[in-house]
């Protein structure tokens, strides 16, 4: 039943098509469920009852990322979200879960630097985590993971043994 023929028949109803006394109640419709506009999708809350900003269940490299934020580019170790959370709130956020002694501050955001996540557990990747302003009211989160460097460099022997491999084989 579409909403235009509930509306014809509440409105029959009401004009008094009734009992033969016309003082008869009007009858209540209820519509199938399936005819029933949606109910709009519940937001969560973003922040706790602290002011903070909550986490949200997406985690990279050990770090809980905060509620708030939209995924704009995501490649191999770099992540950039978007976000409409005021900056400083974003930079308490990251400020308490990042371990790090290499803070730069950029015009109202920070850059830290070769970052860990504070309860990161098992083998930690460093980050660099930025938090700069696009526009007023919109701020971009920059999450690249640092890769780690190698245990030990090749030996020069070894370097030139793999330079004489690469050639023969381009040949």
């Amino acid at each position: 039943m579409s909403i235009w023929s509930v509306t014809v028949l509440v409105a029959a109803v009401a004009s008094g098509c009734g009992g033969p006394d016309g003082d008869e109640e009007p009858r209540r419709v209820l519509l199938p469920e399936a005819d029933r506009a949606p109910a709009a999708p519940r937001r969560e809350p973003m922040f706790g009852g602290d002011g903070q900003l909550l986490e949200s269940e997406e985690v990279i490299a050990g770090l809980t990322l905060p509620r708030g934020l939209e995924p704009s580019l995501t490649e191999e170790r770099r992540h950039v979200y978007l976000s409409h959370v005021p900056i400083h709130s974003l930079k308490q956020y990251f400020g308490q879960r990042l371990v790090t002694g290499e803070v730069d501050a950029v015009q109202d955001g920070a850059i830290y630097r070769n970052a860990v996540p504070r309860d990161a557990r098992g083998g930690v990747v460093r980050l660099e985590v930025s938090i700069l302003p696009v526009s007023r009211h919109e701020t971009r989160i920059e999450v690249v993971e640092i890769r780690p460097p190698q245990a030990a460099p090749p030996s020069e022997a070894e370097v030139l043994r793999r330079a004489a491999q690469d050639r023969s084989l381009t040949q």
